[in-house]
């Protein structure tokens, strides 16, 4: 199990790191609404860590067609299957796990919201 997570993390690139990244801030960010609720309501930085998580992702997917789209017109013939599975891992991995975290994260986000409101009163 562990061995398949690693992988599908290393089949991601680049992105996957800033989506990890970016989802740790979210959480934290999360946390803070409801650690601060009575004095500040973060929920526009949570939306916008949000929409960050899911264009990540999508950058992600951008990324891994266009190199297998680049493997497709400048690899040799014998490379090309390899280097065009390898674009689409990255574009499918990137997507995946940056909805993967960004549906929880939202959910979270919600009631996160909904508590600090409550609590303000408002």
């Amino acid at each position: 199990m562990l061995a398949a997570i690693a992988r599908y993390y290393v089949n991601g690139g680049f992105f996957m790191h800033l989506i990890l990244l970016t989802a740790f801030w979210t959480m934290a960010v999360i946390v803070a609404q409801l650690v601060l609720a009575k004095k500040y309501d973060l929920a526009p930085l949570l939306w916008l860590s949000l929409v960050a998580l899911v264009l990540l992702g999508v950058l992600g997917t951008v990324v891994g067609i266009t190199q297998a789209m680049d493997a497709v017109a400048t690899a040799p013939p014998d490379m090309k299957t390899a280097m065009l599975s390898a674009g689409i891992a990255i574009a499918l991995n990137t997507t995946s796990f940056a909805v993967f975290i960004a549906v929880p994260a939202a959910i979270a986000s919600g009631v996160a919201v909904t508590i600090s409101k409550n609590l303000r009163g408002k």
